[in-house]
């Protein structure tokens, strides 16, 4: 990647946050790598080629503002070629509704990076927990992960962040809170 990029990503609440971490760290270690705190666990909506960070960030926080609580399920678990370990969420309506309010937002062209996996219809929501797992590791890797995770979990997003992403860092340049499930 040369040029910089905007991700637009979902956070977890502090208690789901946390035991992903958790789950992520012990992966990790199974697989004999230092755990990672990049970017720490979220779901990527939206990657976007918006050359103005202050008109996106204006149609994210109006896109936001008036979004209903988000409730999202964990409900298992996956892979994507190239030993890409993930918690898959549960493609309910209300996050589906969310992703495609948050994709007109970013207003994303189509030469935007990545942006085939992420357009409505073809977005698959999912949480990565680690990424290039050798393929002779995956079974004893699902088998970590299945043991600690208790599936499903529901997790209740408290903000969207936009990150802008390129070669060398990844900065988080804005966040917007949403609105916390009731009780």
């Amino acid at each position: 990647m040369t040029d910089s990029v905007f991700v637009t990503v979902l956070r977890f609440d502090e208690a789901s946050e946390r035991c992903i971490r958790e789950g992520c760290a012990t992966i990790a270690r199974c697989l004999g790598r230092v755990p990672s705190e990049d970017v720490g666990p979220h779901i990527s909506l939206i990657p976007t080629d918006a050359a103005d960070e202050r008109a996106l960030v204006e149609q994210l926080a109006a896109a936001v503002s008036d979004a209903p609580p988000l409730r999202v399920v964990l409900s298992h678990l996956g892979w994507f070629p190239g030993g890409v370990l993930f918690l898959g969420a549960t493609p309910t309506r209300e996050l589906l509704e969310f992703h495609r309010r948050i994709h007109h937002a970013c207003a994303p062209s189509p030469a935007a990076q990545w942006i085939e996996l992420y357009q409505p219809g073809a977005w698959v929501p999912h949480c990565t927990l680690a990424m290039n797992v050798p393929t002779a590791a995956l079974g004893d890797t699902q088998d970590g992960a299945t043991a600690v995770f208790d599936l499903p979990m529901v997790t209740f997003p408290s903000c969207v962040e936009l990150l802008l992403i390129d070669e060398s860092r990844i900065e988080s340049r804005h966040t917007f809170p949403l609105s916390l499930e009731p009780d």
